[in-house]
């Protein structure tokens, strides 16, 4: 029994070892349960991920702002009781508001985009996310169930908004920038 748990013990540290470790726009590990930070765009410096109107849906939309008007800092966080969050790990993103209290992202079926990430008000504890390698920055993978087949979160324009979706094959690509204390808004990657 000890060495059957030794050996599970290693083949987990195996697989944690292959996974690469996702890297801030400073060069810094994205800490587990830290941050915050703000998912930037890599097809343009400006802007970032916020909330968007809620609609006739209980549900805020989470959305892409190139007016940095609504850009808002998100926090990752994985179940996991480690430092920083790997491509490998399940990870829930919730934003980050000092005054307000909100949940984390999820996908829920909206009529006519399919399936779109939004905030809900419930705890969903390491989230049905990776945070996977991209061309020149990371992109989102969603895995319904956390199975073994994700698909991709990308970019939809609808009701005049650029809605995060389930989009497998054209991900939303962007770059992780620390949020610090007097960054209110995003201006641009360096």
């Amino acid at each position: 029994m000890r060495t059957s748990f030794l050996a599970l013990c290693l083949l987990l540290f195996a697989y944690r070892a292959a996974a690469s470790v996702i890297i801030d726009t400073d060069g810094e590990p994205v800490s587990n349960h830290g941050g915050p930070y703000y998912l930037v765009p890599v097809s343009k410096p400006n802007g970032g991920v916020g909330l968007g109107p809620v609609g006739n849906d209980n549900f805020p939309a989470v959305v892409l702002d190139t007016n940095v008007t609504n850009v808002f800092p998100v926090r990752f966080a994985t179940i996991l009781v480690t430092p920083f969050i790997l491509s490998s790990d399940f990870v829930g993103i919730s934003f980050v508001l000092p005054s307000i209290e909100l949940g984390p992202w999820t996908v829920l079926p909206e009529f006519p985009i399919g399936w779109a990430v939004k905030v809900v008000r419930v705890q969903i504890w390491g989230g049905p996310f990776k945070v996977r390698p991209a061309k020149n920055g990371y992109k989102i993978v969603y895995y319904p169930e956390r199975g073994a087949t994700g698909a991709d979160v990308g970019i939809v324009y609808s009701g005049g908004y650029h809605r995060l979706v389930v989009k497998d094959g054209d991900p939303f690509i962007f770059k992780i920038k620390k949020a610090t204390e007097s960054s209110a808004r995003i201006m641009s990657v360096v």
